[in-house]
C-alpha cells in the first residue's frame, strides 16, 4: 500500500474509532484493523503527526491527541445520549459535538474558582453560563498544543 493510502486509511480509522470507542486507537490495534504492520502504521502515525492531523505522547508512539478528541480522560467531559468522549479544552470539547452534528453537553470546572460549569448543545447551539477564553493567540496554538 503506497504511504499516502495508508495515511488515509489509518486517519479514517483514527477518528471512526474515537466515534465509537470514545477515544483514539493504538498503533496495535489500527495495524490488526487495517492489516498493516505495526512499523507501517507506527509510520503512519508520525506522519500524520508532523501534519499536525494528531499529537502522539511525547516520546512515544501512541496517540495523545486525534482533535478534537483526547486520548484519555480531561477536564472536558462531553456527552450525547448514552455515549462519551473527553475534549482536550473547551473548544475541542464543542467541537466534538459539532463534528458529530449531535445534541449534547460539556461539563467542566471553573479555572477561577472549580466550580462546576455545564454547557449544552442544541441545533449546534451552544448554550450555558459561562465566558469560554482562550488566553494563547490561534496562531500560537500549535507552538505547544498540549498547554494550549
Amino acid at each position: 500500500m503506497i504511504e499516502a493510502e495508508l495515511d488515509h486509511d489509518v486517519r479514517l480509522h483514527i477518528f471512526a474509532h474515537a466515534v465509537t470507542e470514545g477515544a483514539p486507537p493504538t498503533v496495535a490495534s489500527t495495524a490488526r484493523a487495517l492489516g498493516a504492520g505495526e512499523a507501517d502504521v507506527e509510520a503512519a502515525f508520525r506522519r500524520l503527526a508532523a501534519g499536525k492531523v494528531i499529537v502522539l505522547v511525547p516520546g512515544e508512539r501512541e496517540i495523545l491527541m486525534a482533535n478534537p478528541f483526547a486520548a484519555t480522560p480531561t477536564g472536558f467531559a462531553v456527552r450525547a445520549g448514552d455515549r462519551q468522549w473527553y475534549g482536550n479544552c473547551a473548544w475541542d470539547a464543542l467541537g466534538i459535538l459539532s463534528a458529530l452534528g449531535a445534541d449534547g453537553s460539556v461539563t467542566t470546572t471553573c479555572a477561577d474558582c472549580a466550580d462546576p460549569l455545564k454547557a449544552t448543545v442544541q441545533g449546534g447551539i451552544p448554550r450555558g453560563e459561562a465566558v469560554l477564553h482562550i488566553a494563547v493567540p490561534a496562531h500560537h496554538w500549535w507552538d505547544d498544543i498540549v498547554f494550549t
